[in-house]
């Protein structure tokens, strides 16, 4: 089956990441990102592109893999290279022409007939075959089967090269287009970091009897007035249901005060059960922002995420970016 569409790449280095090399003090990076891939996932064949699919009740993820160049356009440069053409340097003379038979007999010989043109530099780059490399970092079953996994490529990035700024935007390019994610960590980042840092650990509600998932959202949530606390989440979660989510979602361990919708891999709208008064529609990063207290999103430089007040006209505000978001 084809796979799942997401997000390719970027035309240049987002600015989430420009704010991480600034955070990052190592001079050497990569581009890597943790998953969280279900059995149905791997069965449907999101990821068969990179050779992951799950069969006998066993998760098949290969140790590395070199995308082929029909994942897209990262992977076909990263297989065969490609020519820039350097519009921000001058022009430079270069010789076109041909041969022409001498007084219009080839058998009375050829000479050269050239002439000098201005054309733009081109610069030559060589193909990287960057592999990506996968390590389970946690099994688990939620309502089904699941692993944990750590994507990488492959490629070591150092600030202080010429071209870091180029291979970056390759590097994110390759994971996004191949696995949907991509972000910059430190070379000597561990695997434990990465599982605490990327990843939350969150129980999927499919959407279906409302009482259930109602019941399952107030066992997460505290309050001195349980009352109105139920009225409150139910009144949410009439709103969010009227723009038909995929799933919902209740934070499990440190992050049982929040629970949300999910109406796709980068469409996320997030609701505080315990405190607060906005909802937050957050995209592709929305694992990361989502464990942020309200005072470290405000402050953060990122724009991937959106702050709605619960004031009067709240709802009509909330549906318009969703569809926006989606439509996207």
């Amino acid at each position: 089956m084809a796979r799942k569409k997401w997000k390719s790449g970027w035309r240049k280095v987002p600015g989430k990441i420009t704010n991480r090399i600034e955070e990052i003090q190592e001079n050497g990076l990569i581009v890597a990102c943790t998953l969280k891939i279900t059995a149905t996932e791997a069965t449907t064949g999101k990821f068969a592109h990179v050779g992951i699919d799950y069969r006998g009740g066993d998760f098949n993820i290969p140790q590395s893999v070199i995308p082929p160049e029909e994942n897209g356009r990262a992977s076909k440069v990263n297989l065969h290279g490609k020519e820039i053409i350097r519009k921000d340097l001058p022009k430079e003379l270069k010789e076109f022409g041909f041969y022409a038979p001498s007084w219009g007999d080839w058998s009375k010989g050829s000479h050269w007939v050239g002439q000098m043109r201005e054309v733009y530099q081109r610069d030559q780059i060589a193909p990287k075959e960057a592999e990506i490399s996968f390590e389970i970092l946690r099994n688990g079953t939620d309502t089904e089967p699941f692993v944990v996994v750590k994507c990488v490529v492959e490629f070591l990035l150092l600030k202080n090269s010429p071209v870091f700024k180029r291979d970056l935007l390759f590097c994110l390019n390759l994971l996004q287009e191949n696995v949907g994610h991509a972000d910059l960590w430190a070379s000597t980042t561990s695997n434990e970091e990465f599982a605490n840092t990327l990843y939350v650990d969150w129980e999927i509600l499919p959407p279906g009897n409302k009482e259930e998932v109602l019941q399952k959202l107030m066992s997460g949530a505290r309050s001195k007035h349980p009352d109105l606390l139920q009225k409150k989440i139910a009144d949410r979660y009439e709103t969010l249901s009227k723009l038909q989510p995929t799933a919902y979602l209740r934070g499990r361990n440190g992050f049982r005060h929040y629970f949300g919708a999910k109406f796709s891999d980068d469409v996320v709208v997030f609701e505080n059960l315990d405190y607060g008064n906005a909802a937050y529609v957050m995209g592709e990063s929305w694992e990361t922002l989502s464990k942020m207290s309200r005072i470290d999103l405000m402050k953060s430089a990122t724009e991937d995420f959106e702050r709605i007040v619960h004031k009067e006209g709240w709802k009509d505000s909330l549906r318009e970016v969703v569809r926006k978001k989606l439509k996207k």
